[in-house]
């Protein structure tokens, strides 16, 4: 499966980890902060991504940022997902009305 971290904290940079060991691959990582998203990227043997252009081919979208970012988070994505199947949350907590901005993907939440 091919996948694209938003997030690159600690909980998404460990899942993203953990998700090589299977063979999934990580496509692509978006993040605030260009320095973060070129780190992340390295360690996961994928490329940095920046919010103006379109995601690349992906079938999941990990979307690993605050619970009070994930609305503003789902915004952005909808400008840029065309070419993804599904995007998920990490919160426990937020629902999934969260990622209600973004139509034409397949939507949930892991936790």
């Amino acid at each position: 499966m091919d996948l694209i971290l938003v997030g690159p904290g600690r909980a998404g940079l460990a899942l993203s980890i953990r998700l090589l060991d299977p063979g999934h691959s990580i496509v692509g990582v978006l993040a605030r902060d260009s320095v973060a998203a070129e780190t992340a990227a390295e360690r996961l043997g994928s490329q940095p991504l920046v919010w103006q252009d379109p995601l690349p081919p992906a079938d999941l979208v990990l979307v690993a940022v605050r619970d009070d970012a994930i609305s503003t988070v789902a915004e952005r994505l909808a400008l840029v997902v065309s070419a993804v199947e599904g995007v998920v949350h990490l919160s426990g907590v937020t629902p999934l009305a969260a990622l209600s901005a973004l139509d034409g993907p397949l939507l949930g939440s892991f936790h």
